[in-house]
């Protein structure tokens, strides 16, 4: 884990946020698995693999497949991706 990121809820405990960071080209199916499997043992609302440049082609649908399988997590009436992936450009 590169990182933890906790925001204030007024109802609840802080909400921690976890992320990863990939800066090679070729990044691995592994390190979304392990985010994911990380936020789960953490209990962390969200999780977030940030990257250097754009999956495309065949990687990012595994990934973006991989993402929709996760339940998303409702704060505040509002839904959001549990598992995202945020490019640096």
């Amino acid at each position: 884990m590169d990182g933890r990121l906790y925001f204030e809820h007024p109802d609840e405990q802080d909400l921690q946020t976890l992320a990863i960071v990939e800066s090679g080209r070729n990044v691995p199916f592994a390190a979304l698995r392990a985010l994911h499997g990380v936020s789960e043992n953490d209990e962390a609302l969200l999780a977030g693999l940030i990257i250097m440049e754009p999956l495309g082609g065949r990687k990012e649908r595994d990934f973006n497949h991989f993402m929709a399988d996760v339940r998303d997590e409702v704060i505040n009436g509002v839904p959001y991706p549990r598992l995202q992936i945020l490019t640096v450009d």
